[in-house]
């Protein structure tokens, strides 16, 4: 990662940042590390994997880079190629820029470019975009000896705390890790509350808490809003469990279900507790969109997903799709 940290003039007082994210825990998690930095600017987008190539093709075509001192595109894959080639063919100071940092497979097994960094694993464990991000941005101002209060900011335990519980998270590590390491950093938890109080509630709440806590722990209301949302969950899980159909898909054993809440959890949940010896779990979220979940080793669902459009990692994938798609799929 070291090549692609930037130089920054000693005049530069005031860094203007262009950040596209994914629109998720890990996504928004970019979001509220940027925001721990007084010395920057920031604009900011979260996109859908479908929604990200039109949006970044338009601001290459637009020549809107002039405008920033970096432009970070993380926690996405970009699989269209003409994007990739768009980025590649623009002049090497203009080049520089940009620092695309992500770790699904979909990326990962792309050939190695210079404005990027793509890896499945971090200090020999999985990692996820908000970590990629931190270790940059961490790097960056240590080594140009700049942007002091950001980096105070960024290295204060309460959040390489809220970093972790993020990866924990968005990794599934939280489900093999000893029950002391999950208690502490509570990402589940960090996850339910992002989804119920909404990204702006959320990244305002994080910021607050990050700058004024020594520690990553849940206030009084969040903790009610955790455990509210914790038994809500538990019991639309166990009814969707109910509703799971088997069928035959791509050439493995698949159950399906419709839901349109707690994907992640919904698909851990089913793996773990179906008796179908299922090798994946298809969740239909209707009108037009396709999650992917296993836990099989012999399993890869980046194929799956990229041959209908999608894309993600070997565990976790997905796709946008019709309507009459998901009424063939139903048929089959």
């Amino acid at each position: 990662m070291n090549n692609l940290i930037i130089k920054i003039p000693d005049s530069l007082k005031k860094i203007r940042i262009k950040l596209f994210s994914h629109n998720d825990l890990d996504g928004y998690g970019a979001n509220v590390l940027l925001s721990l930095i007084p010395e920057a600017t920031i604009s900011e987008e979260n996109h859908t994997y479908e929604s990200i190539a039109e949006s970044i093709e338009d601001f290459v075509d637009n020549n809107v880079f002039y405008y920033f001192d970096l432009i970070f595109i993380v926690d996405l894959a970009i699989d269209e190629v003409n994007i990739i080639d768009k980025i590649n063919s623009l002049p090497a100071d203009i080049r520089k820029k940009f620092i695309w940092l992500d770790h699904h497979d979909t990326s990962t097994r792309l050939e190695p470019m210079d404005w990027a960094y793509l890896v499945k694993d971090l200090n020999g464990r999985l990692t996820c975009g908000t970590e990629l991000l931190w270790t940059y941005l961490v790097t960056l101002c240590r080594e140009n000896n700049k942007f002091n209060k950001g980096l105070n900011n960024l290295t204060k335990a309460s959040t390489i705390e809220f970093v972790e519980s993020v990866r924990l998270y968005d990794t599934w590590d939280w489900s093999r890790v000893p029950k002391d390491i999950t208690l502490k950093y509570q990402p589940v938890e960090n996850n339910m509350l992002f989804y119920s109080i909404g990204y702006s509630s959320y990244m305002s709440r994080m910021k607050i808490k990050l700058l004024n806590n020594a520690s990553f722990t849940w206030d009084e209301l969040e903790s009610f809003i955790i455990l509210n949302e914790e038994k809500n969950k538990n019991l639309y899980l166990e009814k969707k469990m109910k509703d799971l159909k088997v069928k035959s898909f791509m050439g493995y054993t698949a159950g399906y279900v419709f839901a349109e809440a707690h994907i992640s959890d919904l698909g851990y949940y089913i793996m773990t507790n179906n008796k179908e010896n299922i090798d994946l779990v298809i969740i239909i979220n209707a009108p037009n969109k396709v999650s992917l979940r296993t836990n099989k080793e012999n399993v890869d669902l980046v194929p799956i997903a990229k041959s209908l459009g999608g894309g993600g990692s070997q565990k976790t994938a997905g796709f946008s799709c019709s309507e009459e798609f998901i009424v063939q799929l139903l048929k089959d």
